[in-house]
């Protein structure tokens, strides 16, 4: 977390875009950093499926 980007900017993005510049074309790079944000999201809201899944289970046989 950082506390002096904008909102939107995310860091992780930020220096994925910086590193990959070097060597890809900008709207390369720009896709690789969306997709890069839409995985990780995608897998957080698997993993609370997951653990919400697991909390009603769990609460179910007490």
């Amino acid at each position: 977390m950082s506390l002096i980007t904008p909102r939107r900017l995310g860091v992780r993005e930020g220096v994925l875009s910086v590193f990959l510049t070097t060597c890809l074309p900008p709207v390369t790079v720009t896709l690789v950093a969306l997709l890069s944000r839409l995985w990780v999201i995608s897998v957080d809201i698997l993993l609370a499926g997951v653990a919400w899944g697991c909390y009603l289970q769990r609460r179910r046989k007490s």
